[in-house]
């Protein structure tokens, strides 16, 4: 499983930096449900540890440090709301960082445990072969260690999907007047009724939002 995925790794670490001391044994891990995918850089490659259903596999991506950079371009595009979203990064970084390893995965979970840059990249907007975003295939979840695993046990299965709450506040009293008013939050919120069954609530006030 992903335990010996680590110790390899762990080997790896030791050999290139001239035999550090052998890592304390680990706990035995609650694999969840699904597929599971650890990013770890080593050197110049992106190695990338996946686990399905107690089938283990490793790719090695090369050209880690250029892909370190690309992933925060993207983030810094995405994030600012007067660009286009960069839909062609998108589904790039996702050919690259989990396309194999997603590639017959149409529903389920996916335990993604990043480092480095990875780990503040939105990985829920990447896009797939499919044109779909990755959320939108499959339930997301992330660790920042893979033995943090061991402390939250086993995951139930994701349920069905049933619908989607969207709540977005467009004025912020107390935020000043730079912040006083996001107009776009409201334009974002209800656009997801046209892709998901979802019950948005715009402005709600405070009151309304503590009886959900």
């Amino acid at each position: 499983a992903l335990e010996e995925a680590e110790a390899a790794y762990d080997a790896a670490r030791r050999d290139a930096a001239g035999g550090a001391p052998p890592a304390p044994p680990r706990r035995a891990l609650h694999l969840p449900a699904g597929l599971v995918a650890q990013f770890a850089r080593l050197g110049d490659e992106l190695l990338v540890f996946s686990s399905r259903d107690g089938r283990l596999a490793l790719r090695r991506v090369p050209r880690a440090a250029e892909l370190e950079q690309r992933v925060r371009r993207f983030r810094q595009q995405a994030a600012d709301a007067t660009r286009a979203f960069p839909l062609a990064e998108a589904r790039a970084l996702h050919e690259v960082l989990l396309e194999p390893e997603t590639r017959d995965a149409l529903a389920g979970r996916l335990t993604l445990v990043p480092e480095g840059e990875l780990a503040l990249l939105p990985f829920a907007a990447l896009v797939g072969p499919d044109r779909r975003w990755l959320a939108e295939r499959l339930t997301l979840s992330q660790v920042p260690a893979l033995g943090l695993l061991a402390d939250l046990g086993p995951r139930p299965a994701p349920r069905p999907w049933r619908g989607l709450l969207a709540v977005a506040s467009t004025r912020f009293a107390d935020a000043g007047p730079a912040r006083a008013e996001l107009p776009a939050a409201a334009r974002e919120t209800r656009a997801l009724e046209r892709r998901r069954p979802a019950r948005v609530l715009v402005d709600p006030g405070e009151d309304a939002v503590k009886r959900l």
